[in-house]
């Protein structure tokens, strides 16, 4: 979905469009201005010509052209029979988001226009699914609302007021309860590309305790103080760790993929995409994947070629832990102590799930800005006010006795987070006095 050009070679372009529509058949041209100001009408025109050209479609989808997207796992997902077939809208809900104030802000809205102080629940903008009858009713609502409300703000307020349309009760399916994201390979969206490189989150940072004790420990030797909890790192020893790589070349940046040891594709895809480069933006970065133990019959047979495969790339990093969906944390823990002792020359690291699709550019060329901390340094997707999940059907159910409290303290998105690497080791020396969560 495209609108017009304006610019001197505007006839030029019109042509290549023209050309490019006669090869492909798939190119659709409105007669607004394409400017980001008019993304709130590009996503109407969208809706109408869902409504008006293709009403039979089951469902659509709307995706910016910076996704990456497993159109496999989508089907599959939309295949089930649980799925509804009417009035049906999912994506990735976001929940309490301040409206922002800033007049510096590209996403600046006015009291004046929306006088409360958190949007409703919405959907993230770069996508979301809806089924057939959903575009017709938001043609009908849309034409209820006055002409202001057609403004820069589309990436809130369109959601404002699609998300109306969502089943907001115990039977509405969620972008992640909706999919077993982890029981296949794997999220269907990833982002690859997009502006602005990252989001200033100042008024977010905390001023984390200093580690005044000097851990000199070797994380093969049990430590002499006391250690209850399972999750402390320490507990558990390295049978392949690749502590030479760190010492070759100081990396300003660690990629830490944590896998599971069958997982071979995933580690081929990376090597070959994102993570096949030892030199970004002038500076070293290292790509190494963090697995734990295989139980299985054929366990001699798949740690033998665990061994080959390390021996020809040289990125593998193995400890004694079981690895399992319940031992995530542990796995964690690991990847924190392995920084901490095998690496702590790095300036940055990144915990990186290894469904994910990294732009390896657009993150050196963030860390490398000059008021990028140095130290106490951690981002992500931020999470707020995120409700304890009671239910004991779910697989992150969390019991009262473990977590009291109804919401999480403010935290990142475990399928990705940057952080500078003073931190793994003060990581690792709280882990001693924190309760573990499954």
């Amino acid at each position: 979905m495209l609108g017009l050009y304006r610019g001197a070679d505007v006839d030029a372009l019109q042509e290549k469009l023209q050309q490019e529509n006669r090869l492909h058949h798939d190119l659709i041209q409105s007669d607004f201005l394409d400017t980001y100001l008019n993304l709130t009408i590009k996503t109407m025109v969208i809706m109408d010509w869902l409504a008006t050209r293709c009403p039979e479609a089951a469902y659509a989808m709307k995706v910016d052209s910076d996704m990456f997207l497993n159109i496999d796992n989508l089907v599959m997902m939309l295949q089930k029979p649980d799925i509804p077939k009417l009035n049906y809208l999912t994506g990735m809900l976001m929940r309490n988001t301040p409206v922002v104030r800033s007049k510096n802000s590209k996403w600046y809205v006015p009291v004046e226009m929306y006088p409360e102080p958190l949007y409703p629940p919405t959907l993230w903008a770069w996508i979301r699914l809806l089924q057939r009858s959903s575009r017709e009713d938001c043609g009908g609502f849309i034409q209820q609302l006055k002409r202001p409300w057609l403004n820069p703000c589309f990436r809130y307020l369109l959601l404002f007021c699609l998300v109306l349309l969502v089943f907001c009760s115990s039977n509405s399916l969620s972008w992640w309860d909706s999919f077993q994201l982890k029981d296949h390979y794997q999220r269907f969206i990833n982002p690859v590309h997009r502006p602005p490189l990252y989001r200033d989150r100042s008024k977010d940072r905390v001023q984390l305790n200093e580690t005044t004790e000097q851990t000199t420990l070797p994380p093969t030797v049990p430590p002499k103080a006391l250690q209850f909890h399972r999750a402390y790192p320490r507990n558990y020893h390295f049978g392949m760790d690749n502590k030479e790589v760190c010492k070759t070349k100081t990396p300003f940046l660690v990629l830490m993929v944590p896998v599971a040891p069958k997982n071979v594709a995933a580690r081929d895809a990376i090597r070959q995409t994102w993570g096949n480069s030892s030199e970004v933006q002038g500076d070293v970065v290292l790509t190494l994947f963090m697995m734990g133990l295989y139980r299985g019959a054929d366990v001699d047979a798949l740690q033998e070629k665990l061994q080959q495969e390390n021996r020809l790339h040289h990125d593998l990093i193995q400890s004694d832990f079981l690895d399992t969906y319940l031992n995530l944390t542990i796995k964690t823990m690991v990847i924190m102590d392995w920084l901490a002792t095998r690496c702590p020359e790095a300036a940055y690291a990144m915990k990186v799930d290894s469904d994910m699709f990294l732009n390896i550019d657009n993150l050196v060329m963030m860390l490398q800005k000059p008021d990028i901390p140095k130290l106490n340094y951690l981002t992500g997707m931020l999470m707020r006010n995120r409700p304890v999940i009671r239910s004991k059907n779910s697989k992150w159910y969390v019991p009262v006795e473990m977590y009291p409290e109804p919401l999480y303290p403010t935290y990142t998105l475990g399928m990705g987070y940057v952080f500078s690497n003073d931190l793994p080791e003060k990581i690792v020396e709280a882990s001693k006095s924190i309760i573990t969560l499954p």
